[in-house]
């Protein structure tokens, strides 16, 4: 059996991006809940949050 060698994948840290958004889902039973957030200087700050 050849052995085979791999590197691991490249971590990727969103709230290192400089004015980075990120969007999140919470895929409720009966209510679809989403949330918004800008990071800025590495800090997060909420845009906007609701249901769907």
């Amino acid at each position: 059996m050849d052995s085979v060698k791999s590197e691991p994948a490249p971590k990727t840290d969103p709230i290192g991006t400089p004015g980075g958004l990120i969007l999140g889902f919470d895929p409720g039973l009966s209510i679809t809940g989403y949330g918004i957030i800008r990071v800025k200087n590495q800090q997060p700050e909420l845009v906007e949050a609701g249901i769907l």
